[in-house]
C-alpha cells in the first residue's frame, strides 16, 4: 500500500486529532485553538488553517469560519472513515514492521557513514515513526532480530534480547542500502530489470537485459556458491590484475567443493562483495553482486 507524502500525513495526523477532540466533546465543533494547541505536527496557525482547509476540500470535515478569523470544525462521516482507514494501517504489526526494517537499516548505513556507532535503542530516539505513530521497544527488537538472522546485520546481543544491542551492516545489508532495494525483495526481482544469471561450463556471466528471464537452473545454495565461484574465476581472468577476486574464487570453490560450511561461504562471499564494491569488472561486476546476494539470501543461518 502507498504512503502519503508529508503534506498529506499531516494533514491526516490533523484530521485524526479533529476526530478525537469532537469525539471527546460529544460530536460538538472544535474551534481552532484546540486543534492548534494539540497539532501533531506541532504547526504553525498558517500551516494548520491550510490544512484544515485542505480536508474542508476533501470532503473530510465540516469548516464553519468566522469573520475574526476563528474557526470551528467537525468530522464528516468520510472523515471518520479516513482516519479509521490511517490509524488501522499504521497499528498493524506486519505493515509497521515491514517498513521499519528498511528504514532502520538505511538508518544504521547513515550512522556508519558519518562514522558513528549507535546502539539499538538510539534509533527510537530519533523518532522515527510509521504514519505518524512512534515505533515501540518490541518492534525495535523484532526488527533487529529479523534483518539479523537473514544476514542484514551482526552483532552481539544480551540474554533476553533478540536483536544486536550494537549492530553493524553486513556487506550484504550495505549492498542493499548502496542498491536502494527493500530488505523484503531479492535482486533479481527490484525494479523493471529482471535477470538470472546461468554459466555452463566456459560462458560468462549474463549481463542485465531489460524484461529478459533467463532459466536458472539451480536446486541447492550449494549450487549456487559454485556457480558465483566459476563466474568470479572467469571474471579474474578477464581482470588479471586484480589477484583479490582470483583468491576468492579459489577459496569458495575449495570451501563448497570441501566441507562446505555455510559460516566459511558466507565469509568468502562477504568478502568476494567488498572486492566488488569497488567497481571492479563494471557491469559484469555490478551482476555479480546481485549474484553474490543472492546466495547471502539463501545460506542457512
Amino acid at each position: 500500500m502507498t504512503v502519503p507524502d508529508p503534506d498529506e500525513l499531516s494533514s491526516l495526523l490533523t484530521l485524526g486529532l479533529i476526530v478525537e477532540l469532537s469525539s471527546e466533546s460529544a460530536g460538538q465543533p472544535v474551534n481552532h485553538r484546540e486543534v492548534l494547541d494539540g497539532s501533531p505536527a506541532g504547526l504553525d496557525a498558517p500551516a494548520l488553517s491550510a490544512h484544515v482547509h485542505a480536508l474542508a476540500e476533501s470532503g473530510y470535515v465540516v469548516l464553519d469560519e468566522r469573520a475574526s478569523g476563528a474557526w470551528l470544525v467537525r468530522p464528516r462521516a468520510s472523515g471518520l472513515n479516513a482516519w479509521r482507514d490511517l490509524d488501522g494501517r499504521r497499528k498493524t504489526p506486519r505493515e509497521r514492521r515491514r517498513r521499519m526494517r528498511d528504514d532502520y537499516l538505511i538508518w544504521l548505513y547513515d550512522q556508519h557513514e558519518e562514522g558513528k556507532s549507535p546502539s539499538a535503542d538510539s534509533y527510537l530516539e530519533t523518532g522515527a515513526n510509521f504514519l505518524g505513530l512512534l515505533y515501540t521497544q518490541e518492534d525495535l527488537e523484532l526488527t533487529g532480530e529479523w534483518l539479523k538472522e537473514r544476514n542484514f546485520i551482526r552483532g552481539p546481543g544480551v540474554w533476553g534480547r533478540p536483536d544486536p544491542l550494537r549492530p553493524q551492516l553486513t556487506a550484504k545489508g550495505t549492498m542493499y542500502v548502496e542498491e536502494g532495494l527493500s530488505v523484503h525483495e531479492t535482486p533479481a526481482s527490484a525494479g523493471s530489470t529482471s535477470y538470472h544469471n546461468v554459466i555452463h561450463g566456459s560462458a560468462i556471466v549474463a549481463q542485465n537485459s531489460q524484461n529478459v528471464t533467463q532459466t536458472q537452473n539451480i536446486n541447492t545454495w550449494k549450487d549456487q556458491a559454485r556457480e558465483l565461484a566459476d563466474a568470479v574465476a572467469q571474471l579474474a581472468q578477464l581482470t588479471p590484475s586484480d589477484g583479490d577476486l582470483s583468491k576468492v574464487a579459489v577459496d569458495l570453490r575449495e570451501e563448497i567443493d570441501g566441507d562446505a560450511d555455510p559460516g566459511h561461504v558466507r565469509v568468502f562471499v562477504d568478502n568476494l562483495v567488498k572486492a566488488l564494491g569497488t567497481g571492479v569488472g563494471g557491469a559484469l561486476g555490478g551482476a555479480l553482486m546481485a549474484q553474490a546476494a543472492a546466495v547471502l539470501s539463501v545460506l542457512p543461518q
